[in-house]
């Protein structure tokens, strides 16, 4: 009944890492609202324990001269980092 399945691509460059992780979801994920900040947005319904992951993972690639996005077509959620493998 649950949708359990998550893609995961790893690429290296000899200066860039690239991951690309996508997996279904039940309902659109609204992007522009994902990153904001701490305790943000989520649709689970225990909210309170949620939200936080993807601020942190934004704060932690942008923290060490990464970039991350995210996206959300067709019930398929997709989250592309960037880190710079020179950046220190």
């Amino acid at each position: 009944e649950e949708m359990r399945e998550i893609e995961m691509k790893i690429k290296s460059t000899p200066q860039f890492w690239f991951v690309r992780i996508e997996n279904p979801v039940k309902e659109p994920v609204n992007v522009g609202l994902l990153f904001q900040e701490k305790g943000g947005y989520t649709t689970k319904q225990n909210a309170g324990k949620h939200g936080i992951g993807t601020y942190n993972m934004k704060h932690m690639v942008e923290s060490n001269g990464g970039m991350l996005q995210a996206e959300c077509t067709n019930l398929r959620f997709i989250l592309e980092i960037m880190i710079d493998k020179t950046a220190s």
